[in-house]
């Protein structure tokens, strides 16, 4: 019996690919990316014997003790100050969660959280936070962690909190007009540049709606 190897060859090859699968489309590499951006990369740093995610051995202890209370499933079951008064070193832990925390989110709200413990390593940490290139989210909760040294503001952090307003994403924006409306100090500058021309008509909108709320 005659044999044509070349296309037996041909043949093999084609079973070998059917065998592996199709490739995943772009979308769904697009997705996935995305999701990551969003919640964290599929790996958790270190697993519990329940299957939820540990803070890692580099962590400090109040780390591991708040990062359940971050992951709460509803903003308002989020730890408050006097919660967090409990926790010695919440500091501390607060600050290893909002740079290595998983998911995104966990990070966020402990950069908001920080907003009670102002003092200089706290601002130093959400102010590089806050610069221009990272996440949004990010971002967007190292504004609200600054609103702890909003009470008596200096000229650094009204220029940020300024800046701010003039930012592409609305979360930004929204964050530093909550901040502002919020403080008597700076409410009264918000106020003043609620009608710049300069600023997009959604950042004013978001900034009229942080002035129709009281402050403090």
């Amino acid at each position: 019996m005659n044999i044509d190897v070349r296309q037996l060859l041909v043949t093999l090859a084609l079973l070998g690919l059917a065998c592996d699968g199709p490739a995943h489309p772009p979308e769904a590499d697009a997705q996935r990316v995305a999701h990551d951006v969003e919640t964290g990369p599929a790996t958790a740093p270190t697993s519990s014997h329940n299957g939820e995610a540990e803070a890692d051995d580099s962590a400090p202890a109040s780390a591991a003790a708040l990062l359940p209370l971050l992951r709460a499933r509803h903003r308002e079951d989020l730890p408050d100050a006097e919660t967090l008064a409990r926790h010695r070193d919440a500091a501390e832990g607060l600050r290893w969660l909002a740079t290595k925390g998983t998911p995104l989110s966990v990070r966020a709200r402990a950069l908001s959280l920080l907003r009670h413990y102002p003092d200089a390593t706290t601002r130093a940490l959400l102010e590089r936070s806050a610069e221009t290139g990272g996440h949004a989210s990010l971002r967007a909760a190292a504004l609200r962690g600054l609103a702890g040294f909003a009470d008596a503001p200096d000229d650094a952090l009204r220029a940020r909190l300024l800046d701010a307003l003039r930012d592409d994403d609305p979360r930004v924006v929204e964050a530093a007009a909550s901040v502002m409306a919020s403080q008597a100090s700076l409410r009264a500058t918000l106020e003043r540049v609620s009608d710049d021309d300069e600023l997009s008509s959604e950042s004013r909108a978001r900034i009229q709606s942080a002035l129709s709320r009281p402050a403090g």
